[in-house]
């Protein structure tokens, strides 16, 4: 295939709808490839056990297009792109799970609510215990 004819595919290239790429980007900052990113992500928890050892890795795919999530990490080789969150097997270098950084208060995105929030760890009965906070205690210097 011919170069030019392969820009022109890619260029035409679309993984989401349009018309609703509106209403869902008010949720999704990553509309547009949220959907193939999550079949991908759903296909990788099918067809893979993870193991006892896991790593979370961040990872930025280099990308210097225009989206509202582009970060800038400066002890990066490429420096600029799109921030993505790991879980891997840390013996077989498998990407188990991973969800795309969009910004502030993005940490803990799932497209799945029943997954979104695990129990916490403290607690058996997956409900938070809530620690008072204590004044600080006044030192006469």
């Amino acid at each position: 295939m011919a170069e030019s004819r392969c820009f022109i595919l890619i260029r035409a290239l679309l993984f989401d709808d349009s018309t609703t790429r509106k209403v869902m980007e008010e949720t999704d900052a990553a509309a547009a490839v949220s959907h193939i990113f999550n079949m991908f992500i759903e296909n990788c928890h099918k067809n893979y056990a993870m193991g006892a050892h896991g790593c979370v890795d961040v990872t930025l795919v280099p990308f210097r297009g225009c989206v509202r999530f582009l970060v800038y990490i400066p002890k990066k080789l490429a420096r600029y792109g799109i921030k993505l969150l790991c879980l891997t097997d840390a013996h077989k270098s498998y990407l188990y799970n991973s969800y795309i950084y969009t910004g502030k208060g993005s940490y803990g995105c799932h497209p799945y609510p029943s997954r979104a929030k695990t129990p916490n760890p403290i607690s058996s009965s997956g409900s938070s215990y809530k620690v008072p906070l204590q004044d600080k205690p006044k030192h006469n210097l």
